[in-house]
């Protein structure tokens, strides 16, 4: 009810102020992503603090309102009761975030459980605070979590670069330039400053910001870093203490919703249902989760829908085919076009991450390699028939395929398809399985088959 009437309020004022200088693109887009969000839940909390959400005007994202541990959403860039805590990166909430927590020159040799909460100081490089994971793999998982049990509230995790890019940086983003634009988005990132790593105090309060993904770039990670004139994205130390603001485990893409799942295997984050899928499986003949049917390395462009038209005219343009009909061809090697034999121009399509594919932002097509560390390699699920991939946690239907040759829906309910974006020869890989068998092997790239996402 308050954030009702403070929507109205705001839009009373803005109605009212015709002598007012004009909104900048970005006050008004901070006034969208509070006006969007007025219906969405407000009663979340986690590790003793209460959050909001807001909903991004450009990617329709849902993030928390605040930094993680601020006790209110910020007034103003130096707003000391919004900054938040400062996290070592890839660290639980142990304590050490806290501003005033004691500080010791110790490296940790279990970065989900320290044992101490104490804030972990570091001059030497490669400046990390932990004597293990040196690629970050484990401590990106851990803050990829989505079941509260890292830092973010259930449903949440901390976002990777590419996801903040999205929303501040990028084309079609907030496109911020400084710390003023940081705080007008709607975000409203505060200047909190960091805890420098090498001796525990606070630096830059007031000044300049630095957001912490889940992102790692081989010894160092990825951070959102702006000032009074500058903002961009950048790797940084892993002991220094930053911000952090978690982002909704959601993704909404070419009109359809989708959640997150972890591999219990590689620990990857997958979508949690096959392209253009209306929900999750309940059963492996569950028609409802079976998803689009797309040529091998085209884009969603209407010809993946399974009652699509079909024609045999080859397209001459892999990234722009100019129709949505599926394109039907039986001749060896049944390509649905005349151009990119080598199938590099495909791949490269399906391994996009900016959303401009098929996959929402942050997500592309697996390699056939990715796809068989989850379901066929040791060490993975090991599937051998179409209820073990239903089973896994992937959670794989058995949607069937749409043929080369005539476009037609066959084996529903008895078998399933999922293309990779790896090229083998004139054709493309994929994992098969029905009710005797389940390997990896290639197809015709005319085939229509489904997709599932990876996190990049």
């Amino acid at each position: 009810m308050k954030k009702s009437l403070l929507i109205l309020s705001l839009m009373l004022g803005l109605a009212n102020t015709t002598h007012a200088e004009p909104l900048t693109p970005t006050q008004l887009h901070a006034v969208l992503g509070v006006v969007t969000n007025f219906i969405l839940d407000e009663g979340i909390t986690h590790n003793g603090t209460s959050y909001g959400t807001v909903t991004s005007p450009y990617t329709g994202r849902v993030w928390l309102d605040r930094n993680l541990g601020a006790s209110k959403v910020c007034t103003s860039l130096d707003d000391t009761g919004c900054y938040g805590d400062y996290y070592q990166w890839g660290r639980n909430a142990d304590g050490h975030q806290k501003g005033n927590s004691a500080d010791v020159p110790t490296f940790a040799t279990n970065v989900t459980n320290v044992g101490h909460g104490n804030f972990i100081t570091n001059s030497t490089a490669p400046n990390d605070w932990a004597s293990v994971d040196s690629t970050g793999v484990e401590r990106t998982t851990n803050w990829s979590a989505t079941d509260g049990s890292s830092v973010c509230p259930r449903g949440f995790r901390v976002p990777i670069i590419a996801e903040l890019k999205a929303e501040l940086l990028d084309a079609g983003s907030a496109q911020i330039v400084n710390n003023t634009d940081a705080f007008n988005s709607f975000l409203k990132f505060p200047s909190a400053g960091i805890r420098i790593g090498s001796n525990g105090t606070m630096n830059g309060a007031g000044l300049r910001s630095y957001i912490w993904s889940s992102s790692a770039n081989g010894i160092r990670s990825f951070n959102m870093y702006f000032g009074s004139d500058f903002a961009l994205s950048a790797t940084g130390n892993r002991v220094i203490g930053r911000s952090v603001r978690c982002i909704k485990a959601q993704h909404k893409h070419n009109g359809t919703t989708y959640g997150e799942v972890i591999s219990p295997y590689t620990g990857k984050v997958w979508l949690d249902r096959n392209l253009g899928a209306k929900r999750v499986c309940t059963s492996f003949d569950d028609a409802q989760c079976y998803g689009d049917y797309y040529q091998w390395g085209r884009n969603a462009d209407g010809h993946q829908k399974g009652n699509s038209g079909d024609i045999p005219t080859l397209a001459n343009n892999v990234t722009n085919v100019g129709h949505g009909n599926f394109i039907t061809n039986n001749t060896f090697p049944r390509d649905w076009a005349s151009v990119d034999s080598s199938g590099s121009t495909r791949s490269a399509t399906w391994s996009k991450t900016d959303g401009s594919s098929v996959c929402p932002v942050g997500f592309r097509v697996p390699t056939i390699a990715e796809l068989t560390a989850e379901l066929l390699g040791a060490g993975s699920a090991q599937i051998v028939n179409n209820i073990d991939a239903f089973n896994s946690f992937l959670v794989l239907p058995s949607a069937g395929l749409r043929r080369p040759s005539s476009a037609f829906l066959v084996a529903q309910g008895s078998l399933g398809t999922v293309w990779s974006s790896s090229v083998d020869g004139p054709n493309a890989s994929y994992v098969f399985f029905d009710e005797g068998a389940a390997f990896s092997g290639n197809n015709a790239r005319a085939s229509g088959f489904t997709v599932r996402c990876l996190r990049d």
